[in-house]
């Protein structure tokens, strides 16, 4: 069984989960409540890790205390930041979770449906679900890159 495909996929989504750990220890308190692109900083990356969380298999990772399920999806606004150490405790946990299940998988069972979208209605295989798993984050990363280099800080990529 063949995992080469696999694991270059698996790469860049914990690539996309590092530079979210990055992007967090390099916000100041208040760049980590500061809106970019009508979300504040931290509320990026929660819902980056929520969706990492939302198309894989199983149980969710529990997500920082006081999210509702809107302010997860993004349909309002947070008020209420969370700890940036919640925030890395529940990346870890979003990581763990994603490693589980990259660590069943192998090249020839990409091609299969993933279950878990499909009772959402999306039509995705296990190829598309890996490819968001990295590709979602790194659009939010992005917000928080250009919202560091806006204040003349560096940016992690």
């Amino acid at each position: 069984m063949s995992r080469q495909t696999v694991d270059s996929l698996a790469s860049s989504a914990y690539g996309a989960l590092d530079l979210l750990s990055a992007l967090i220890d390099a916000a100041s308190d208040n760049l980590w409540e500061e809106k970019i692109g009508g979300w504040p900083l931290w509320q990026h990356l929660i819902h980056a890790l929520w969706g990492n969380d939302f198309f894989t298999p199983g149980p969710a990772a529990p997500a920082p205390e006081g999210l509702s399920a809107e302010v997860l999806q993004l349909k309002t606004i947070g008020t209420q930041a969370p700890a940036k150490e919640r925030v890395k405790i529940y990346l870890r946990d979003v990581r763990t979770k994603i490693e589980g299940f990259v660590s069943g998988l192998d090249d020839a069972g990409l091609v299969l449906p993933n279950e878990k979208t499909k009772a959402i209605g999306l039509d995705w295989d296990i190829t598309k679900t890996m490819v968001i798993l990295s590709s979602h984050p790194y659009y939010h990363l992005g917000y928080g890159d250009t919202l560091l280099r806006n204040h003349g800080l560096a940016g992690v990529f």
